[in-house]
């Protein structure tokens, strides 16, 4: 029987929680940060470079991840939900429904 990696059981999370923080390892990370370009970055966050869908007014919907009380977390979030720095006000619920 094969057994999903970190890296897929994270991402799956993600997808499948949407508007929660998910809780990776600085590897995973790290990892996604160097994957390729972000599509925006500030100290301690990054959208991952590639949408992964579209919101309900067509804006892209990226992985989030941030780093916050030295633990990395994953959410999806689009570049306006990224700009507020939603992980700074969301205690496990995206406020912007995403």
């Amino acid at each position: 029987m094969e057994t999903k990696s970190d890296f897929q059981i994270t991402i799956d999370s993600i997808k499948n929680n949407r508007n929660v923080n998910t809780q990776t390892t600085e590897d995973i990370f790290f990892d996604l940060l160097c994957s390729v370009p972000p599509a925006a970055q500030v100290k301690g966050s990054f959208l991952n470079g590639e949408a992964y869908t579209h919101d309900n007014s067509g804006s892209p919907v990226y992985y989030c991840f941030f780093k916050k009380d030295n633990k990395f977390f994953g959410t999806m979030a689009n570049k306006t939900a990224f700009d507020l720095k939603i992980w700074e006000t969301q205690n496990d619920i995206n406020p912007l429904n995403l």
